[in-house]
Order: C-alpha cells, then sequence, then structure tokens
C-alpha cells in the first residue's frame, strides 16, 4: 500500500493527524460519485415529495461536490480562514472570493458557517465584544446561515481537564461556570440580549431583500467593512467596525445608501438601539460593532 506524504504543517506534533496529506483517503473521485448517486436517488424521490437538501462538511474544493450534487458544502471560512486579527480586507476579499465561485446556477445556494462543534466558540475566536458580528454577516450576506447551538446566545468556550475529554456522553465536564448569568431564560428576560439581536435577524433572514437581492461589499474605510443588499426599494446595509475605537463615517456616499435608514439591529455591546433613525452621512460606530441599517419598510 502507497503511503501518504507529509503535509509540511510544521505545527503540528509528529502523531498528529495532519502531519500527513491524506491523498489516499480523502476527497477521492470515489467521493464524488457516491454523492452523484444520492443526489440523482433524492431527486427521484423529491418528485412525490418535497425537495431535499445535502449539506456535505469537507475541507476540499467546495465548486466539485457543489457540481456533484451538494446544495451545501459547508463554507468553513470564518473559522479557518479569518480570526480576531483579520482585517476589513480580508473579510471582503474571501466573501467575494466565495461568492465569484460558486458555479452559475440557481441550485448552488451560499452559506456561511458561524461555527460547529470542532473548533472555538464564536465569541471565543473573535472576543466577546464582537459575539454578534459573525450571526451578522451569515444573516445578511445570501444563503444559508449555520449557527452553532449556543452561539446566538453568545457563549464562549471555558477550560476543559484532560480528565473531562475521555467523556464519549458527555457526563463528567457539566456546565460553564457561568451558566447562571449566561443563559436563554436570562437573555429572553433583558431589554437587550445576544437572542434578541438573533431573533430580530431570523425573521430578517426570510425577507425578500435578503433571500432575492442584489449583494455588494464595500471597505467604507480601512477599518469598516460594508455589506449592501437591494430589492426594489428595500435596502439593508450592515456595517462591521474592526477598529477598537470610534469611527464616524459617511456611509450615504461610500455605500450608496439612503440618506436615512433604521437601526434594524446591533452588537450588544454598541449601547445603539434598535428602531432608532440615522443620518447615514455622519454615523458613529462605536468600536468593535457591527449594526444592521434598514430601510422602514423593512421593520414595520
Amino acid at each position: 500500500m502507497p503511503g501518504s506524504s507529509t503535509s509540511h504543517e510544521e505545527t503540528c506534533p509528529d502523531d498528529d493527524y495532519d502531519t500527513l496529506d491524506h491523498i489516499y483517503t480523502r476527497n477521492l473521485l470515489e467521493t464524488y460519485d457516491v454523492l452523484k448517486s444520492w443526489r440523482k436517488l433524492l431527486d427521484n424521490h423529491s418528485r412525490t415529495a418535497d425537495t431535499k437538501m445535502i449539506l456535505t462538511e469537507a475541507d476540499a474544493d467546495f465548486a466539485t461536490y457543489y457540481k456533484s450534487g451538494s446544495n451545501v458544502p459547508f463554507n468553513f471560512m470564518f473559522i479557518l480562514e479569518l480570526n480576531n486579527k483579520s482585517s476589513a480586507t480580508d473579510f471582503k476579499h474571501l466573501i467575494d472570493g466565495w461568492m465569484n465561485n460558486i458555479p452559475d446556477d440557481p441550485a448552488y445556494v451560499a452559506n456561511w458557517v458561524v461555527g460547529n462543534h470542532d473548533n472555538h466558540r464564536a465569541a471565543s475566536r473573535f472576543g466577546e465584544k464582537r459575539a454578534d458580528q459573525l450571526s451578522m454577516l451569515a444573516t445578511v450576506l445570501p444563503g444559508v446561515s449555520v449557527i452553532y447551538n449556543g452561539d446566538e446566545i453568545g457563549m464562549v468556550n471555558r477550560n476543559f481537564t484532560y480528565a473531562e475529554t475521555v467523556d464519549p456522553v458527555g457526563c463528567i465536564a457539566g456546565p460553564n461556570s457561568n451558566y447562571k448569568t449566561l443563559n436563554l431564560a436570562a437573555q429572553k428576560a433583558a431589554a437587550v440580549s445576544h437572542y434578541k439581536v438573533f431573533k430580530s435577524l431570523s425573521r430578517l433572514k426570510r425577507k425578500p431583500v435578503i433571500e432575492q437581492g442584489s449583494l455588494q461589499t464595500v471597505l467604507v474605510t480601512e477599518k469598516i467593512l460594508g455589506v449592501i443588499r437591494r430589492h426594489g426599494a428595500s435596502v439593508v446595509a450592515l456595517m462591521v467596525n474592526f477598529a477598537d475605537t470610534p469611527v464616524i463615517v459617511d456611509a450615504r456616499t461610500w455605500m450608496n445608501i439612503p440618506e436615512q435608514l433604521i437601526i434594524y439591529a446591533s452588537s450588544v455591546h454598541s449601547e445603539l438601539l434598535a428602531g432608532s433613525n440615522v443620518d447615514t452621512t455622519c454615523i458613529s460606530m462605536p468600536g468593535s460593532t457591527s449594526v444592521v441599517f434598514t430601510t422602514a419598510d423593512l421593520v414595520q
């Protein structure tokens, strides 16, 4: 049997899986053949039932997975390629790259994975002040949002001992010590919370402007990323401040958006109130915050 070659991943221990490039056991052509057969099976079944989706999890060429029958080959860029040191330019570059490389077919849907069971929580990866940032991006961008359970309330990592990891059924570790204050019941009762931000984003996700609208990404400044969706008279504008300090911007000019918009949702730590009217020619963005602005028709 031929052996796998080394991956040249210098940071891995010698016995780590990623020290080898598993060219004989991963992403084989046979994998795509199996996926095509599943797609055919589900399409045949869908003739007399609801359409069936295939979601695939593989760190591989997503275009090939699309063309082999996966509706949603998971996009892990928010986890694997971006972190709390990434800039507005980094985010724009990767988002544009993904959208530009999706095969030109309505059956292929973009997707944005915020977190999963294999990686640190979003609030721990990007910082608690930026806990809402990825959920906002995943909502406003076209396609499917994949949010790992707990990220919608801003849950963070907790430290584990090795003994706690030897726990296949999850009975040893127990909850995070902060569970008495960081929990769903508390966030339902609070006037402002990650949960309430997430609920409002979920409502926005169902609007035609998100389902069908055009997409534009803009570097408003070196530190601020803008994402604009348009559909008829409806406009959604997301601004993400990557700076730790406040920034004042003329979003009207740089994003070509209406002069008057309404704050639809904002990061919990922003102290900005949903429902407030905003003059987009002079917006003060608090440090490390994300804000979704919309036209009035989307708030009703």
